[in-house]
């Protein structure tokens, strides 16, 4: 269990809110706070959810621009692998791309 209390002083903040703010927005990613405050990052989503910080998930999605650039044709003539291997991404991202793409639509 974590001493929520204990980590605030520990990192010299005046309240717990005010640490995990604080730290979310200096960071700005939940795994990296949650890893400056020695915890894992459920325990700090736990945390900020209880008291309704409001966080947003993931982070710049820099893959995106590429597929944003790949000519529409690729998405036609070529299969998932093949494409995330020319855009130098994961297929999990290309599959990713194609389902907002469609939910666009």
């Amino acid at each position: 269990m974590i001493n929520w209390e204990r980590l605030r002083f520990q990192h010299h903040y005046p309240s717990v809110s005010n640490m995990l703010i604080s730290v979310y927005k200096k960071i700005g990613n939940l795994y990296k706070a949650a890893k400056f405050l020695g915890i894992s990052r459920t325990s700090l989503w736990t945390k900020m959810r209880a008291m309704r910080i409001n966080f947003k998930w993931g982070g710049p999605r820099p893959q995106k621009k590429k597929l944003d650039n790949v000519a529409a044709e690729w998405f036609k003539q070529y299969t998932i692998a093949e494409i995330a291997r020319k855009a130098g991404c994961h297929e999990n991202t290309v599959r990713r791309y194609l389902k907002n793409l469609e939910k666009k639509f």
